[in-house]
């Protein structure tokens, strides 16, 4: 009758009577076991500053690391390319529900920009019939090459975020990942630099712009009936912009952010019906002011600037 999660009652006179221990959760086990009764939508809606009833302290501070890998498409073991996108809750607090902005313009100012290239590999560029790579149109943020120590270093970082760098005791952020399909960028990350984001304590959800567009209803009903999931492209089209040179891991990754925005404030910046230009801005005018904008938001201390991929050379192309 009993099992190893019981206790005797120190305080029963009966030696048959048994009392379960509690199980203690620490505060990342918390916000994990919150999200995990969420739906992605929920969960994406949390962080952008509308949380659920009853959510933990932790989880103000959820931040959400949006990654992004491209792959020599001739040895997918030889990876490229990081693209990386960043929103944090504390950062975000109030602005999606006070002032959000024409397309949510102000919640999107908030999104760190990082496109990372892997030294070591960054003279194999994609050039076959099916797979087009654009390593060198990034539109957001600053574009950095790093060795694969680097680039670990770079990515721990990112998921090793202080609650407060000077009240170490308070520990990390809980981490959200997201990503678009983002199941095969785990793998890549694993077999290109050994890089595994799932086994770090802080992730407590990983959640994808295609189920979130599923349970918005953005995926047309054709495409539903024919058992295929929305892609990027088409993600970006639907809310009046264009993904420009597409397989740019930064690129990529940027609009898996901002379409994930749309999708989570639909119902506050277009009441929840199909997308409209706001006031005198369009969407694609909303995106060209974020490309100048990520660009002395989000600079980087990892890597170089500039590299030769002719000869490995630091300080120029």
């Amino acid at each position: 009758m009993s099992s190893r999660n019981s206790i005797r009652s120190s305080s029963s006179s009966s030696p048959e009577t048994w009392t379960e221990a509690k199980t203690v959760l620490t505060p990342l086990e918390e916000v994990r076991q919150y999200f995990s009764k969420l739906s992605d939508t929920e969960v994406l809606r949390h962080v952008l500053g509308f949380p659920s009833d009853g959510a933990p302290e932790l989880a103000k501070h959820a931040i959400i690391n949006a990654i992004d890998i491209e792959a020599y498409c001739f040895d997918q073991s030889k990876l490229t390319e990081v693209g990386l996108a960043v929103l944090t809750a504390p950062e975000l607090a109030g602005i999606a529900a006070a002032n959000p902005g024409p397309h949510a313009k102000n919640v999107l100012k908030q999104i760190y920009n990082y496109h990372y290239r892997l030294r070591e590999n960054a003279h194999l560029v994609n050039n076959a019939s099916f797979l087009k790579g654009n390593p060198e149109k990034n539109h957001f943020g600053e574009t950095r090459f790093l060795s694969a120590i680097q680039m670990n270093n770079a990515l721990k970082n990112a998921f090793c975020w202080p609650v407060d760098e000077n009240k170490p005791e308070l520990g990390f952020c809980p981490v959200v990942i997201l990503g678009h399909a983002v199941r095969g960028d785990f793998n890549m990350l694993r077999n290109g630099i050994g890089f595994d984001a799932e086994e770090y304590d802080t992730v407590v959800r990983t959640i994808d712009t295609q189920q979130i567009a599923d349970e918005n209803c953005v995926a047309s009903e054709a495409l539903v009936k024919s058992g295929n999931r929305i892609g990027l492209a088409r993600l970006a089209s639907y809310y009046n912009s264009a993904l420009r040179d597409q397989h740019n891991a930064s690129n990529d990754i940027a609009y898996t952010m901002i379409t994930a925005v749309l999708m989570g404030l639909g119902r506050e910046i277009y009441g929840g019906h199909i997308p409209q230009a706001r006031g005198k801005k369009t969407m694609q005018e909303v995106v060209n002011g974020l490309e100048i904008w990520s660009k002395s938001k989000s600079p980087s201390s990892f890597g170089v600037k500039k590299f030769c991929t002719r000869c490995d050379g630091n300080g120029h192309l």
